[in-house]
C-alpha cells in the first residue's frame, strides 16, 4: 500500500534552522525587554576587577538582540540583558551557550542585570566585555566627572607669602561667538592652481598589429632611436 505523506503540515519536511538546530526541540529563545535610551561610554584602558572578555556567536548575538553594529555599536556598545534570561539560556542550551564557561559566576551574581559591552577592537581579545560584578558594572558606566568651572575674575590658587592669587579669566560660556562669515580669498589658492597638472594637447591613440602567420615566433625587444627606421 502507498503511504501518503502530508508536506504541508507544519514542521514537516521543513529543515531546522542554524538556531533551532542548536537550542533543540525543547528550548525557548530567551526574551529579552526592550531598554531605554542609552548613552556613549567608552571602555577604559583597563578592565575593573568583575570584568572579563567574553566571546558570542552570531546565534547568541541573534538571540539576545546583541548583534554587532546594528543591536550595540562604536557609539552605544553597552547593553545590559535579564540574569534570569542567561541561566535559562544556559540550562536550554547547555554546552552550546557561550555562557556556559561563566556559570557559576552568573549563579553568584547579586544583580539582576548583566551589562554586556561590545569591543569592537577586540581590545581585551573577544568581542564582547561582561561585568559580573556591581563595582566593575559601575566603574565602566561611570560618568567622568565634569571639569571644574573658573567663573571671571575668580582668584585661582593660595600664593605664596608677599603674593596675591593668580586670577584667570576664562571665556563666558553663556556668549556665543559670532556667525562665520565668507570666506575670504587672500592668493593662496592662485599657488594651487600653479601647481596643478592639466592636459596641454589631445590624448595620442596607437594601434599595433601584426599578421596572423607571426603569431607564436620568437621575439627580440632592443633599443634604437627614434631615427631608426
Amino acid at each position: 500500500t502507498a503511504v501518503m505523506s502530508d508536506e504541508s503540515a507544519p514542521g514537516v519536511g521543513v529543515p531546522p534552522t542554524e538556531e533551532e538546530g542548536l537550542l533543540g526541540q525543547t528550548s525557548e529563545v530567551p526574551v529579552v525587554p526592550e531598554e531605554p535610551p542609552r548613552r556613549q561610554i567608552v571602555l577604559p584602558e583597563e578592565l575593573p576587577a568583575g570584568a572579563q572578555p567574553l566571546f558570542l556567536s552570531s546565534v547568541t548575538q541573534k538571540l539576545f538582540k546583541l548583534e554587532a553594529d546594528v543591536d550595540v555599536t562604536e557609539e552605544y556598545p553597552d547593553k545590559k540583558i535579564s540574569k534570569k534570561v542567561i541561566l535559562d539560556d544556559i540550562f536550554n542550551r547547555a554546552a552550546v551557550s557561550d555562557f556556559q564557561p561563566l556559570k557559576k559566576q552568573i549563579e553568584h551574581y547579586s544583580a539582576e542585570d548583566v551589562l554586556l559591552v561590545y569591543d569592537i577592537d577586540f581590545k581585551f581579545g573577544q568581542n564582547f566585555v561582561i561585568c559580573l560584578s556591581k563595582s566593575a558594572m559601575e566603574s565602566i558606566l561611570a560618568v567622568p566627572a565634569e571639569e571644574e568651572i573658573v567663573e571671571i575674575g575668580e582668584t585661582v590658587g593660595e600664593g605664596t607669602e608677599g603674593e596675591e592669587g593668580i586670577e584667570v579669566e576664562v571665556l563666558d560660556p553663556s556668549v556665543t561667538p559670532p556667525p562665520r562669515g565668507p570666506w575670504v580669498s587672500l592668493g593662496s589658492e592662485k599657488e594651487v592652481e600653479d601647481w596643478r597638472v592639466v592636459p596641454t594637447r589631445p590624448r595620442l591613440r596607437q594601434r599595433i598589429w601584426r599578421k596572423r602567420n607571426k603569431f607564436n615566433q620568437p621575439f627580440f625587444f632592443s633599443d634604437r632611436s627614434c631615427q631608426d627606421r
